[in-house]
């Protein structure tokens, strides 16, 4: 069973600033998923924020868990608080050599993610619209005599029915 140690870095304005440090059992990829995807138990990072990651395997659990404690005290990366002691180290380990991950399925997961974000997007947009034109709908049928109420009512009910169609597929309510 692999044991990995791996560090995740954000676009600064001048550099690449990590912002996490983990440690796993599983594979890679699978850990990574949980963290851009919003899966329970792990810390959620914005892979789009992603410059890069870095990891190193260890040949036992017992060894990755001392670097993950002694790179979090020595690198204090911003996203991880809770390992990180009030007074500094006065012991130095030998320095493991991380490799770049590169894996084209982090190109694919940022695609899906903006078609994701864009799609939200739009049914953002379409709940703003729909809202107006039922303030706008209220407004022509108070001033037109052409609409009747019943046009009024089906026209407010099936906009209604659409708000809340996409809200649901929004927001899960």
């Amino acid at each position: 069973m692999p044991h990995y140690l791996y560090k995740i870095y954000y676009e600064n304005e001048t550099d690449d600033i990590l912002v996490y440090l983990g440690r796993t059992n599983q594979r890679l990829k699978d850990r990574l998923r949980c963290h851009f995807f919003k899966k329970p138990i792990v810390r959620v990072l914005d892979l789009k924020l992603v410059s890069k990651i870095e990891y190193a395997e260890f040949k036992t659990e017992a060894d990755m868990f001392l670097y993950e404690i002694y790179y979090i005290n020595k690198f204090k990366p911003l996203l991880n608080v809770d390992d990180v002691a009030k007074d500094d180290l006065t012991v130095e380990l030998p320095e493991v050599t991380f490799i770049e991950y590169k894996d084209p399925i982090i190109d694919k997961w940022r695609k899906d993610l903006f078609a994701k974000s864009l799609q939200e997007t739009e049914m953002k947009n379409k709940l703003k619209a729909i809202t107006e034109e039922i303030s706008s709908l209220r407004e022509q049928y108070h001033t037109n005599t052409n609409m009747t109420e019943d046009d009024y009512y089906d026209k407010k009910e099936s906009l209604e029915k659409e708000y809340k169609e996409i809200h649901k597929k929004l927001y899960g309510k």
